[in-house]
């Protein structure tokens, strides 16, 4: 884990209030792995106060550079997605505040073109060797979920089938996006790709007992999941969200029980976990 202040190099809208934010990499900082994630401090003043956590969606050693995946959503992420990076034409905000949320233009921030992360933190899918004998993995992925998943899916050990679900067809990001990747995409409205939930179109494929399923978005969801995976005999991880304030099991903001009634931090234990070691009905 470092403390590193590092230059944006682009911050692109992909979707319907979804973006993508590349920034550099040097290889002395490490190696990343799905399922890792970074703190971010948006801004030098004391509002927004805390880090946000952001799950990194790719990664290249040799052009030096990682991504996350973001939905613009508050406070933190309306400042993060004004950042210019070197090959962004965003143009900055005036002072305001709309429907009460407090924004802040360049001239506040402490540096246009700069982000301060803490990284890498968590855990990954592909760590431990409980996954060797398996044949496929399908990598099942729910809106803002999207960022680890694909990630995973680019590093796969196995042959994988990428899974990504949205309310509508307006939240689905360009294709480029799944370049590479044999991809589904799903709609609860069915006005793209599958008419359904990632859940119901699991139930369409072959998946069985030999496969492993990882997944990451809503709770909801990644519930309904564990109980298909369990029905039908079939391992699963999930990354996991929280209050990870810190990213280090400090502040005690993310912990979830598990079925020992052991209390777990997302961020310091995971943030990925096997479905069947979580209390899912607490």
């Amino acid at each position: 884990m470092k403390s590193i202040e590092t230059s944006i190099i682009e911050n692109i809208k992909i979707a319907q209030d979804f973006y993508k934010l590349r920034f550099f990499w040097d290889k002395q900082w490490g190696v990343l792995q799905a399922g890792n994630f970074c703190e971010i401090k948006v801004n030098n003043l004391s509002a927004p106060l805390l880090r946000r956590p952001f799950a990194f969606s790719d990664f290249n050693k040799n052009e030096n550079f990682a991504e996350i995946i973001y939905q613009k959503r508050g406070t933190a992420t309306q400042i993060l997605v004004q950042k210019k990076g070197i090959e962004s034409t965003v143009a900055p905000i005036e002072d305001e505040d709309t429907d009460g949320q407090f924004f802040v233009s360049f001239e506040d921030d402490f540096s246009v073109e700069k982000i301060h992360i803490i990284a890498p933190l968590g855990n990954s899918f592909y760590y431990t060797s409980d996954i060797s004998a398996k044949k496929r993995i399908f990598a099942v992925a729910g809106g803002i979920g999207l960022g680890p998943i694909l990630f995973a899916a680019k590093t796969a050990p196995f042959p994988v089938e990428l899974i990504a679900g949205f309310k509508s067809e307006n939240l689905v990001p360009g294709m480029d996006v799944f370049y590479g990747i044999k991809t589904k995409i799903c709609t609860d409205d069915g006005s793209d790709g599958f008419a359904g939930n990632v859940v119901e179109y699991l139930k369409t494929t072959d998946v069985n007992s030999e496969d492993l399923i990882i997944a990451c978005g809503p709770q909801t969801m990644l519930e309904t999941l564990h109980s298909f995976a369990v029905e039908k005999g079939i391992a699963c991880k999930v990354s996991m969200e929280g209050m990870m304030a810190c990213g280090v099991g400090a502040c005690m903001g993310c912990v979830i029980q598990t079925k020992s009634r052991k209390y777990k931090c997302v961020c310091k234990d995971g943030p990925v976990f096997n479905s069947d070691e979580l209390l899912w009905d607490y």
